[in-house]
């Protein structure tokens, strides 16, 4: 692969999947090393013959997966400060958003890891169901099935505790 070549890879590709390894490891420094290692596999192994961004995803995931099994622990979520915020209406309403992600992020966790990857992949890649689900090696009504089954055990954990109001 050209320098030309991969560093446009790089630049279009570095955000999205900081972002889901981001999702995944809910550690700046691991998902840094994750998207890093993604992008050496691209540099010595991408071949061009498959569509690129779900290999690129596919490359992540599969090191997560990895990387998980040797560390067999999970990062908790760091705090993150709420900075510049002009009036305590403006400050309510950012906490609320940020307590609610925080909520969601920490009970998608707690899904088993074919829901999980689901609804991560779905919320973070871009990726269409087609290509999510020929990640996963499953099929796509199989991946809508497992999906939905994920939503709706978030919005019953989301009963439970009390934000289905919001």
């Amino acid at each position: 692969m050209r320098q030309d070549e991969f560093e446009k890879i790089y630049r279009t590709y570095y955000r999205p999947l900081m972002f889901y390894a981001l999702s995944l490891t809910r550690n700046r420094n691991d998902a840094e090393d994750l998207v890093s290692e993604t992008m050496i596999r691209v540099f010595l192994s991408y071949d061009g013959k498959r569509e690129l961004r779900p290999w690129l995803f596919k490359v992540l995931h599969n090191l997560f997966i990895d990387h998980t099994r040797k560390a067999k622990r999970v990062v908790p979520v760091e705090s993150e400060v709420l900075e510049n915020i002009p009036d305590h209406e403006s400050m309510i309403s950012k906490w609320i958003v940020e307590e609610d992600r925080k909520w969601l992020y920490r009970k998608i966790y707690t899904l088993p890891m074919l829901e999980r990857s689901v609804l991560l992949l779905s919320l973070t890649s871009g990726m269409n169901d087609q290509q999510i689900a020929e990640q996963l090696n499953i099929k796509i009504e199989y991946l809508r099935v497992i999906r939905n089954r994920a939503k709706n055990t978030l919005k019953e954990l989301a009963r439970k505790d009390g934000l289905d109001g919001r």
